[in-house]
């Protein structure tokens, strides 16, 4: 899987989707992305495959367990593995954020 297919399965959700952050100021709820580094599979001094790590963040107001939900079936249904971070308050902005690692 490549960037830009993680970019369309994201956009299933029907929310806004950026990586790393929006130019302009965006309603709740909107994911972002992030690149969070590399594992791979090795052998003989050679790599055979290699798995990206991206942190998913949504970004939401209120709690919606039914958009969380949605977001996991994406995953599930895309054949992605997924974990998920409790909510973080963030106080400044006034929003909660939800980290998902996924692996591609």
């Amino acid at each position: 899987m490549k960037y830009l297919e993680l970019v369309e399965i994201l956009e299933q959700t029907g929310l806004p989707v950026a990586y790393s952050h929006f130019d302009d100021k965006q309603k709740l709820p909107f994911i972002t992305f992030e690149d969070v580094g590399l594992d791979s599979l090795f052998a003989d001094g050679e790599n055979y495959y290699d798995i990206t790590d991206y942190d998913v963040i949504l970004h939401f107001k209120y709690k919606d367990p039914e958009l969380e939900q949605r977001l996991k079936d994406i995953f599930k249904q895309n054949n992605m593995t997924y974990t998920a971070t409790a909510d973080l308050w963030i106080e400044d902005e006034k929003r909660y954020l939800k980290t998902y690692e996924v692996n591609i």
